[in-house]
């Protein structure tokens, strides 16, 4: 594989570009929140910041979709190319437009039935939360745009088209709380930053297109629907257990508790975005019809050493925070929680980082209904057993289930992808 030999080392450092100036971006941008809002105002902003970063993260299937149909052949000219693009943000519009009215349907019940929201302050939270749902059908088609430049393994162009859109997610955010408090005003601004990074991957994708490739395929709308089926599932597990779990969290604990466990999700699992990243960039080569077993020895223990490396640093950095630059940052009070918390959190985040690759391993080579099983296996469990550790030791029983939750799933998706490679 002359492209894993003279490519992959340049590919991975755009795709660790991709995730990890978005990364730096959101640890610049938390605590400048933290000071301009208060304590209900942050929890409240954090929550609609996880909501874009879960549809940031979770694709609906559509990325795992084209990275797994964009390296097969038929797919490969310019008119198959723009055959399978315009189908798939075909489907995406479809159910982006589904999940945009669902949310904002439900986003009263959110927060008068389920979070703690002070009474002065739900209106405006019920209209935050009904104007962020707008941004799912922008990021769903981004999507679709980014699994569609990295399954043609045209890196340098998505994670440039990544940067901008991850960078903007916090920072406009932040440019609106400078100018006023109002959840509503920040909300929109979040939108604003979902379409304006739709359009910055609309000019990177289709320069390269001429009209007539431009057109709808029925036959690769099936196609896409049904991989797109199985990885939406499994993604979404996979999405809301390391990112959205809070909002389950949210009805069990108190409001500074809350703000003080997303305060310090959000900070680690930044992290995540950089063992992805290197991941994703053996996607395509994963995905390949002609498939080396030596070239693909080399390419994953090259990976696996390269997010070994970084996550030793991210651990040592974090241990580093936690006991100089926390002291500096919060009151004294709540010093020792946050050290706890964040300790344990720092344990699932490894846990994680290494469930990267057997990840897109099985993602590329098909195998969505059997990732679909383990997760929802593992959702099943986790609302069997988490409410009661969360009403018995409150957020540090919430992170103890978050971690345990990671190193099963590290388990088992490095049990499939090794029995998988033996047949």
């Amino acid at each position: 594989m002359k492209w894993m030999k003279g490519s992959f080392s340049r590919n991975a450092l755009w795709s660790l570009l991709g995730g990890g100036v978005p990364a730096l971006a959101g640890l610049l941008a938390i605590p400048l929140l933290v000071h301009l809002l208060n304590v209900e105002q942050f929890a409240l902003v954090s929550l609609l910041l996880s909501f874009n970063l879960f549809f940031f993260v979770y694709d609906v299937g559509l990325t795992r979709t084209m990275h797994f149909l964009a390296p097969k052949k038929v797919y490969l000219s310019l008119e198959g190319a723009g055959r399978l693009v315009t189908s798939c943000l075909f489907v995406g519009l479809l159910i982006g437009l589904v999940l945009t009215l669902f949310f904002s349907w439900i986003s009263p019940l959110i927060v008068l039935n389920w979070l703690n929201v002070d009474v002065s302050m739900r209106q405006e939270a019920i209209l935050a939360f009904q104007l962020t749902a707008i941004s799912i059908t922008p990021a769903l088609l981004i999507n679709v745009l980014k699994g569609n430049l990295e399954g043609r393994q045209l890196f340098r162009s998505a994670n440039i088209c990544k940067i901008i859109s991850g960078v903007s997610l916090f920072i406009f955010p932040v440019f609106a709380a400078f100018y006023s408090d109002k959840l509503f005003v920040i909300a929109l601004a979040i939108v604003i930053s979902r379409i304006l990074s739709f359009l910055v991957y609309v000019k990177f994708t289709f320069s390269k297109f001429s009209l007539k490739h431009i057109r709808m395929h029925w036959e690769d709308g099936r196609k896409i629907i049904r991989y797109t089926f199985w990885a939406g599932i499994s993604g979404f597990f996979a999405t809301l257990f390391i990112y959205g779990d809070r909002f389950i969290v949210a009805g069990y604990i108190d409001t500074t508790s809350l703000a003080i466990y997303i305060t310090s999700q959000d900070v680690l699992i930044r992290y995540l975005l950089i063992p992805w990243s290197i991941a994703i960039v053996l996607a395509p080569f994963f995905a390949s019809e002609n498939l080396d077993v030596n070239a693909f020895s080399r390419a994953y223990s090259t990976a696996i050493k390269q997010i070994s490396i970084l996550t030793l640093a991210f651990v040592c950095a974090t241990i580093i925070l936690l006991f100089i630059a926390v002291p500096l940052w919060l009151n004294a009070d709540l010093v020792n929680i946050t050290r706890q918390l964040s300790g344990i959190l720092m344990i699932g985040v490894v846990f994680a980082a290494f469930s990267q690759l057997p990840l897109i391993y099985l993602y590329a080579k098909g195998q969505a209904k059997l990732l679909s099983t383990i997760f929802i296996g593992e959702g099943l469990l986790y609302l069997l057993i988490a409410p009661f550790i969360f009403d018995e030791f409150g957020v540090i029983g919430a992170a103890c289930v978050w971690s345990v939750r990671l190193f099963l799933e590290l388990i088992l998706l490095s049990y499939f992808s090794h029995r998988l490679l033996r047949l």
